[in-house]
């Protein structure tokens, strides 16, 4: 007992004593300053090496060639091809989809990755998921929104026939004309000085995207003076949805080319000229 006491104290000792000394050992990142450190840096080094290596696996898993990715990928297909069936018409509105059982089984796929794939449908407006009951088909064109627009766009493989991109032009190009005018009608004196500066500046800037920023950035003073929150959450979709609608330098340059009309845009905004305002901006809008 006295040899097992002794040895426990000197044990409680020791591990006091380890407590109390500080931590020597470098970190990660950091530099040895004693030749006597050589060989912890060196147990340091590898230490940090093997953290790095996983650490750049945990970001980089979607690169890996594993189980873990393959659920994700099958999801994407799934989804794909009953998207494709419901835009197409295959699957008509009011259509019931198969139950996840079922579709797992024609698919031969986890009824985890069916779920995945049946609640993006579900997000995007396509379908309509009832508990205890059947899933169905949505009319789309009636219920979806320009989320779906969006989800289409992001997908970088929406149907062709669907015209996305013309679609999101023309929204642009309806929106950016009526606003134009509500902006002859309600913009403040500030707003008003604001945008024909703003003309001003691009129409004297030489290269073509910072005339393109510019360009942008009085399009947005002009829907802020509209005074339409429903113009302005449309134009932040649109921005948002950079996969269905780019609109760089090199695609509005023709709008970007004419810096007569973008000033006589401004000066019918500055002057009340609700009418000329319109004609002008939809002049400008309809040449992309």
């Amino acid at each position: 007992m006295a040899a097992t006491a002794g040895a426990g104290s000197h044990a409680r000792a020791t591990s006091a004593a380890a407590a109390a000394t500080p931590d020597r050992s470098p970190s990660c990142g950091s530099k040895p300053t004693r030749r006597r450190y050589a060989a912890v840096w060196a147990s340091a080094t590898r230490r940090c090496s093997a953290a790095a290596a996983v650490d750049v696996r945990s970001h980089h898993w979607y690169n890996q060639s594993s189980e873990l990715v393959q659920p994700v990928l099958l999801s994407d297909r799934i989804h794909t091809q009953l998207r494709d069936r419901i835009l197409a018409g295959d699957l008509p509105p009011g259509a019931p989809v198969p139950s996840e059982r079922r579709l797992s089984e024609q698919l031969g796929a986890s009824r985890h990755a069916v779920r995945e794939a049946l609640k993006r449908l579900q997000e995007a407006g396509l379908i309509r998921i009832s508990q205890g009951g059947a899933t169905r088909v949505r009319d789309w064109r009636r219920d979806g929104g320009l989320d779906l627009l969006l989800a289409l766009g992001a997908q970088g493989d929406a149907p062709p026939e669907l015209e996305l991109e013309r679609a999101a032009l023309e929204l642009r190009a309806s929106i950016g004309a009526d606003a134009a005018r509500r902006a002859a009608d309600r913009a403040t004196p500030a707003q008003r000085a604001e945008i024909a500066a703003r003309a001003e500046a691009l129409a004297a800037a030489a290269e073509p995207e910072v005339r393109n920023a510019g360009y942008e950035r009085m399009w947005a003073l002009i829907v802020d003076a509209a005074d339409n929150l429903a113009y302005r959450l449309a134009l932040n979709t649109l921005e948002t949805g950079q996969h269905v609608l780019v609109l760089d330098a090199a695609r509005v340059g023709r709008e970007l080319a004419d810096t007569g009309a973008i000033r006589a845009l401004a000066r019918a905004i500055a002057e009340g000229d609700a009418d000329g305002a319109r004609t002008t901006a939809a002049d400008l809008l309809e040449r992309t």
